[in-house]
This record gives C-alpha cells, structure tokens and sequence, in this order.
C-alpha cells in the first residue's frame, strides 16, 4: 500500500511539475507578446509619465496681506490627470508675492509676479496680480528730483493702509506727469526728460482708485 501511495505522488510529481513550468513560460510569452504588438497593453505594468504641469487658476488676483490657494495639476502620457503633490513651488519676485511649500499664494506689496510650480523635468507657470485695498495715502519719494533731458529719474510710491501698515507701491499705482512734454514716466515709475529749450518742470504723481499722492516737481533742463 505505501509503495502504491509512493508511486502516485512520484507520477503526479512527474505529470504537474512539468506542466506547471510551462504554464509560466506559457504566460510570460503571452505577456511580451501583446506588450510588443499591442504598445498601449504596456500601461498595465508600466506606470503613466508625467508630460506636463499646469497651475490652477492660471491667473490669481490677491490683495496685499491676503492669500489665495493655489494647486498644480499633472497631465501623463496616457490621456489622464491628477493634482500633484511634492511640488516644488517658486515666485519671480518674493517682494510682490510669495508662495508656500503647498502653493498658498500670499500678496506682499503691489504688482505682478510670475508663480512657477515644478515636478520632476516638467513645470507650469501662473501670472500673479497683487492689488491694493484700503489706502488711505500714498507717499512719492524723492520729494522733486532735477534732470536733462534724456535723463531718467526713478521715483517709488508707498502705500499707506488704513491699518496704518505700509507697503510698496510702486507698481501696483498708475503714474502720471503733468506735462508730458516736459517729460513722461511709466508704469514702474521710472520718468525720463524730454528735450526742452529751456528749464521747465512737470508735476509727477501717484494714483490708487480716487487715492492722489502728493505732488512732487520733476525739473528738466537743457
């Protein structure tokens, strides 16, 4: 009886072992097969590739002292999407805004900003737009300034608030020269002299809303 018993599980060693092996073999060509005629097969075992980053909004309006959340969202190789984390998150310039390690968006003072949020080899980008709110005065600085013309002179605006912070507001305002002829000044407040026959001057100020700065004499002279 035993060596009946010893025969059978000899000759069913015998007849699964083999079989069994060559069920795998079997399957692994089966698998390589497909994956080699039928390419799209290889998202079963071979995880999507991040192709691309977009920021979400993609344009974010904040006002200074306040926050806004902002979020990246991945695009792969296989037609989906999902929103990423581990982001590696920056500002062009942290003097306008700043943003956190989780993309919260924070307004510093008033102007614009480039948001870049990266993963891996890929990033997007978002424009930032940092307003003023509640001023109660804004401030030019140098109080007059003397030039030629061709000459440039930089002029900066603060921005009082009514909690009596203050902040920079130098290209969040919109600039204006009296006399345009005299000399013209743009929107980061940098003015340039005109060419003039004799000395003359033009009166430089700052606007937020209805909030006028103080008048400051830009003098341009031959």
């Amino acid at each position: 009886m035993s060596n009946c018993v010893r025969d059978c599980s000899q000759q069913r060693t015998r007849s699964y072992g083999p079989r069994t092996a060559a069920y795998y073999v079997v399957l692994g060509l089966c698998c390589f097969a497909m994956v080699t005629l039928f390419p799209s097969c290889a998202d079963f075992w071979v995880n999507p590739k991040l192709t691309s980053v977009a920021i979400s909004p993609s344009s974010a309006s904040v006002a200074v002292g306040k926050t806004a959340q902002l979020s990246a969202v991945g695009g792969y190789d296989d037609g989906t999407s999902k929103t990423l984390t581990s982001v590696s998150w920056s500002s062009s310039d942290s003097s306008v805004a700043t943003v956190s390690t989780s993309g919260l968006l924070m307004g510093v003072s008033g102007g614009t900003a480039t948001i870049t949020a990266t993963k891996l080899d890929q990033s997007g980008t978002a424009s930032a737009m940092v307003t003023l709110t509640n001023v109660e005065s804004i401030v030019v600085a140098p109080s007059s300034a003397s030039i030629r013309g061709g000459e440039t002179q930089a002029f900066s605006a603060t921005a009082i608030l009514n909690d009596g912070t203050s902040v920079d507001a130098t290209t969040a305002v919109t600039w204006r020269s009296s006399d345009t002829n005299v000399a013209k000044i743009g929107s980061t407040g940098m003015a340039i002299g005109n060419s003039v026959s004799g000395t003359q001057s033009t009166m430089i100020t700052a606007m937020s809303g209805n909030i006028v700065s103080n008048n400051v004499v830009l003098t341009v002279s031959p």
